[in-house]
């Protein structure tokens, strides 16, 4: 696909949510590593604080502590 983005020009969104950074042993990480190995176009969110059907209710982060709070 990237091959495919760069021969015709195409701009490109990748999203994750912040658990693509996993439990890192260094607090915050440093962007001193970046490559721009071909000339693509590239933009990355990254969504914090997602809830969805499978997640916990008592996870312990602020989204899904508000719908604990709000069904009780």
């Amino acid at each position: 696909m990237l091959g495919l983005a760069k021969r015709v020009g195409a701009k490109n969104l990748l999203t994750s949510t912040s658990e693509v950074y996993g439990d890192p042993l260094v607090h915050p990480q440093t962007e001193s590593y970046w490559g721009n190995v071909n000339p693509i176009e590239i933009r990355i969110a990254r969504i914090f604080n997602t809830y969805g059907p499978r997640m916990n209710i008592d996870d312990g982060r602020v989204v899904s502590n508000f719908i604990a709070q709000a069904l009780r």
